[in-house]
């Protein structure tokens, strides 16, 4: 059962409170909601928790580890010897050595994205336009990133850096001694990463592909699938699987073997990084394990809590889709999630159990809830469970573009489940409306903000052309990882053609927008049959195309002025000919025929010009 309801400022916070409660959930304020990440450098490890602050082990000097007066932070990055953090507002902060200007981020503003670092000297940013800004060491080129546009990610190794580009390709800077430069041949990559001399790209299908030194393995990654992200560390490669696995490469060689890749047996993992040798992986319950070399104590993480263990968290990287983990094992408990929605696109939600007997409830905070238990934000719909409902499904269209709260409440029983979105897509309309039978018709469109939307990338969508007899052709056409998609296709008839989208399962196909194109006949200019006579009957013919049985009306005009003479309506045969016998006086005569099929838009052949 669908339910809406409005929340108002003039409702007493006793009722407020007593209407949540009822609902089971848990009053509590969330001041910020960050998605927890981790990071790892040459010889530290950096957490950051659900509230916005940061924790650091790892070695003392320089003061890389100095985090703990931060807040308000959304993302974090560890270089060789620094650390850095992207605020909500956009600013950057740093700490630990500046000896080659790593640290130079307070003018920075509209910053989006950090690359992850681990090695390098150096600071990448991804900016709110999609360009790359860069401080710090330039060996090599490695942040001579100006240039570059369209960017939607960034990551960045010892001495190189890759940028993820709109259409799925890679574009590098830096040192390509070991070929880790040659991504230029790559498509429909969705994440990328890198190593120290190694680079590695997530392909739209889950593939991995890996470029540069891979002496010890690190490239060894052709068998991998499913795979959502991925790291590099100096003789090793991992990658987070969608099911919350993690795989890595196998040492091989002269490489050294700190146990970095002992990564088997770990499960729930819904973030990964990698130091030099040494791995991280942050947990749906929020506690962090790793693995590796730990000379700097920078693998002493198992303390951490990053996020509430009954509050599963979903995936930071490379999409914002990643659904993992488990509903709360117990009533009354709730697990929040944060999403990035674009205004006036709408988006469906399931909660779909998958184990257990639990009943949820959903809950969709707007844009503005910095505390999600805000009753000003209180979204105007939610799916309330019902006893005995396996699937809760909310719709909504955002007002605002940004930051959406999705709450998901246990409300009695126990069990397992999983998230589901589904997405609407537009066509846009790049030809006239009133297309001329014979002519291609080209459809093409976008899905909105395709880096949020992503389950719709890669994906086959198909086209359905309905025409006003009834008659449907299907086409189909691949989503390209920047959300565009196009047709073509000739219609075999004229009359009224309707042109809409078919769903598909992550498509919503009652929100996607049908356009309606008037397919006009083709008439061929009048002709006689034989020489015509002033005063004398003669016949005139003509063909309309496709050939079918319609009505025809013949327009005889007189004059240089074209002085509307007569009009005359005959029927074409089932082949599309029409006759019509005429007696015309002395002048000059004009004479064509038009299409009067209410189906069609107005069509008309050349004029016939008779002069006696």
């Amino acid at each position: 059962m669908r339910t809406s309801r409005w929340m108002s400022l003039g409702i007493a916070a006793a009722v407020l409170i007593s209407v949540l409660a009822s609902a089971g959930v848990a009053i509590a304020t969330l001041t910020v909601q960050s998605h927890p990440m981790v990071a790892s450098g040459w010889i530290h490890t950096v957490g950051l928790k659900k509230d916005g602050s940061v924790v650091a082990v790892g070695a003392a000097s320089p003061p890389m580890c100095d985090v703990g007066g931060w807040r308000d932070i959304t993302q974090i990055a560890a270089g060789q010897y620094h650390t850095v953090a992207l605020k909500s507002d956009g600013s950057v902060v740093a700490t630990g050595s500046n000896s080659n200007g790593e640290c130079n981020v307070g003018s920075w503003n509209n910053i989006i994205a950090l690359a992850p670092l681990s090695y390098g000297q150096f600071t990448v940013g991804l900016k709110s336009n999609h360009t790359v800004v860069a401080v710090g060491a330039n060996f090599d080129g490695a942040t001579d990133v100006s240039g570059w546009s369209n960017i939607n990610a960034v990551a960045a190794g010892f001495i190189h850096t890759l940028g993820l580009k709109g259409d799925g390709t890679v574009v590098s800077a830096g040192d390509n001694f070991y070929g880790q430069g040659n991504v230029g041949s790559w498509t429909n990559i969705k994440a990328v990463g890198t190593g120290w001399y190694h680079s590695l790209g997530v392909k739209q299908d889950g593939s991995v592909v890996a470029a540069g030194m891979g002496d010890n393995g690190q490239c060894d990654v052709s068998g991998w699938t499913d795979v959502v992200a991925v790291a590099g560390g100096y003789y090793h490669s991992v990658g987070l699987r969608r099911d919350g696995t993690v795989v890595a490469t196998k040492i091989t060689g002269d490489g050294t073997d700190y146990g970095q890749c002992d990564v088997s047996g770990w499960h729930d993992i819904i973030a990964i990084a990698t130091g030099g040798f040494t791995t991280v992986g942050l947990m749906s319950d929020g506690t962090v394990v790793a693995t590796g070399l730990n000379g700097q104590n920078q693998t002493d993480v198992s303390s951490w809590q990053l996020a509430d263990r009954d509050d599963n968290v979903p995936g930071v990287a490379p999409t914002r889709w990643q659904w993992t983990g488990y509903g709360s094992r117990i009533a009354d408990k709730y697990d929040v999630y944060r999403v990035q929605l674009a205004a006036g696109v709408p988006v469906e939600f399931s909660c779909v159990r998958t184990s257990g007997d639990a009943n949820y409830n959903i809950y969709m905070y707007g844009s503005d809830a910095w505390d999600i238990w805000h009753w000003e934000t209180w979204l105007p719909g939610y799916q309330a469970s019902q006893p005995g409902n396996a699937t809760e499904t909310i719709t909504y269209t955002p007002t605002k573009s940004g930051t959406h709260y999705l709450l998901v409440d246990c409300d009695t029983g126990a069990g397992g489940y999983r998230v589901t979105e589904k997405c609407s897509a537009k066509l846009n309309s790049t030809a006239p409306t009133a297309v001329t039978f014979g002519k291609w018709l080209a459809i093409s469109g976008a899905i909105t903000s395709p880096a949020w939307y992503a389950p719709i990338a890669g994906k086959q969508v198909t086209c359905a052309y309905t025409s006003s007899a009834g008659t449907t052709r299907l086409a189909t056409a691949t989503v390209g990882i920047d959300g565009s998609y196009a047709f073509s296709f000739r219609p075999d008839r004229g009359g009224k053609w309707t042109v809409s989208l078919v769903s598909t399962s992550s498509l919503m196909a009652d929100d996607v927008q049908n356009i309606a194109y008037s397919v006009v006949p083709v008439l061929t200019t009048p002709k006689a049959v034989t020489a015509p006579k002033a005063n004398k009957y003669f016949t005139l013919t003509g063909n309309v195309a496709p050939s079918h049985a319609a009505a025809i009306k013949v327009e005889v005009r007189k004059g240089s002025r074209l002085f509307k003479y007569k009009t005359y309506s005959v029927t074409a045969n089932a082949s599309g000919r029409w006759s019509l016998r005429l007696k015309l006086g002395k002048g000059d005569w004009r004479i064509r025929a038009g299409h009067v099929d209410p189906d069609h838009a107005q069509g008309w052949s050349n004029y016939k010009r008779i002069k006696f």
